[in-house]
């Protein structure tokens, strides 16, 4: 009786651990309240001490900025940094340095590598000389795996916006170094862009993008290299892209994105890599905003793919978004795995504003099964913003092509451009949300097992007559056996 009372209580509080950690946004915070439109923003976290972070934004046309911060995102200060105009994407070294690539408009589109080495207080900045042509729409991300016989290699993937469209990548090495840059296509495309990289624990380097193909149909090309970026494999299909025209514009004009030709309103391709020791350990993830079958009335929707085999084959695309409102749209997905296994994403979010598609929140969940299911989304903002008022009268931007989101194994830290003034003024808005602390589902003391040392603190809780409406699985009124019935099977497996 004693046993079967410990594994009642465990059981209920498998849910009342899941749900307490996943409430409210925590901490909403403001980064940054400069006039003008602050967006396109990125951010990333110190692998070696999570409480240092760094964030940077577009600023219309004024030089991008930066922002760090010491304590976990809950102050944050502005950088020396004053350059570049455009593009800015963040990621941190186990090396204690922090990288930016950005764009500025000199002599053409320049790609420029910032790197900073106290938590991006201070910054020291070099233009890449490349091929003479211009670079656009890049990222960045660093090789932080000791064992990877590339270990330090920082890569940088862009695409051509004229000269002829392709995907190129650019390495440099630990010592700073500049390689050579080259093509990572065996195809010529008429169109290519949003190009998406990360680096898998072997030192793998895995790359995707958007392309456009003869018949003027869109798809999302996967390829990878296993010899630091100076071979890469013949593409392989992620998945069919539907929100565009056979011209390369929009399937629909979008509320807050400029009509037609001169419109931002893209498909936001991101990638991150499980680099932990958990069960889906070296799966690497894709996520992209999409249209329904190309039904623009359905709306955009977040997607989710995988791939267990560095990106020669992929899941079906998963919709992530749980709104359950056909015509509303969700885009700009953003994408992390922290280092216990637990995969985030972020998006903007019109739920609320079906009908007229002005009304915009941002939202997050999170993922223990490796993408199989997901938590209840959260809306992260506490006032809506109206996108009508982004680019009515104040530009043909709004809120740019992309957003960001990084994790501590403590924390999730998602970045998004907020217009709640609706005046055409955005700012940098950071949600600061407490994820589960270990990947095992009930592991309560985090000793990688669930045993009945998870249930001890708890043994009060059941039979206390007290309600929980989180725990009421089954809508009864009631917290019963009827509710964890389901899940007796995880006791001491």
């Amino acid at each position: 009786m004693v046993a079967m009372r410990y594994r009642r209580v465990f059981l209920v509080l498998i849910f009342f651990s899941l749900v307490s950690s996943w409430g409210n946004a925590q901490d909403e915070i403001v980064i940054a309240s400069n006039p003008g439109i602050e967006s396109e923003l990125s951010i990333a976290i110190n692998p070696n001490e999570s409480s240092q972070l760094v964030a940077t934004s577009m600023r219309s046309f004024s030089p991008i900025q930066i922002f760090h911060s010491e304590d976990a995102g809950l102050s944050w200060q502005a950088s020396s940094f004053n350059d570049g105009l455009a593009d800015p994407v963040l990621t941190y070294g186990d090396n204690g340095t922090a990288y930016i690539t950005y764009l500025d408009f000199g002599g053409g589109l320049e790609l420029l590598l910032g790197t900073s080495t106290d938590n991006g207080a201070n910054w020291t900045t070099q233009q890449l000389t490349l091929d003479g042509l211009p670079a656009d729409r890049q990222w960045i991300r660093r090789d932080n795996s000791p064992g990877s016989p590339f270990y330090g290699n920082t890569y940088i993937g862009y695409f051509h916006p004229s000269g002829g469209f392709d995907i190129h990548i650019v390495k440099i090495a630990p010592d700073g170094t500049v390689g050579t840059n080259h093509s990572v296509q065996s195809t010529n495309y008429p169109f290519v862009q949003n190009v998406t990289l990360d680096v898998n624990g072997n030192g793998d380097v895995l790359v995707c993008f958007l392309s456009q193909h003869a018949d003027d149909s869109f798809n999302i090309m996967s390829v990878s290299s296993v010899d630091g970026s100076e071979n890469f494999s013949t593409e392989t299909l992620v998945a069919p892209i539907y929100m565009y025209d056979t011209n390369g514009n929009p399937l629909s004009d979008v509320v807050g994105f400029a009509p037609g030709p001169a419109s931002r309103l893209g498909n936001s391709l991101q990638m991150a890599i499980d680099k932990s020791d958990g069960p889906h350990a070296g799966r690497v993830y894709l996520t992209w905003t999409d249209f329904v079958a190309g039904n623009p009335s359905e709306g955009m929707n977040i997607y989710l793919s995988h791939s267990d085999d560095n990106g020669f084959n992929w899941s079906t695309p998963k919709l992530v978004n749980d709104d359950g409102v056909a015509s509303s749209h969700q885009y700009y997905s953003a994408i992390t795995v922290n280092s216990n296994g637990v995969l985030v994403l972020s998006w903007y979010d019109r739920r609320a504003d079906p009908v007229n598609d002005a009304i915009t929140d941002f939202y997050m969940t999170y993922s223990l099964d490796g993408g199989a299911s997901f938590a209840n989304s959260k809306k992260l903002n506490s006032a809506s913003s109206d996108h009508a008022a982004v680019t009515t009268g104040q530009t043909t931007f709004g809120v740019g092509e992309y957003t960001s989101v990084a994790a501590s194994k403590e924390f999730a830290f998602a970045v998004w451009a907020d217009g709640r003034g609706n005046n055409g003024d955005m700012d940098v808005y950071l949600g600061r949300v407490k994820l589960p602390e270990s990947f095992v589902i009930g592991d309560v003391n985090g000793d990688g097992n669930v045993d009945l040392l998870d249930v001890a603190p708890f043994v009060e809780l059941l039979g206390s007559g007290k309600f929980n409406a989180a725990a009421d699985i089954n809508g009864d009124g009631n917290v019963d056996l009827l509710d964890v019935a389901p899940f007796v099977s995880l006791l001491g497996n």
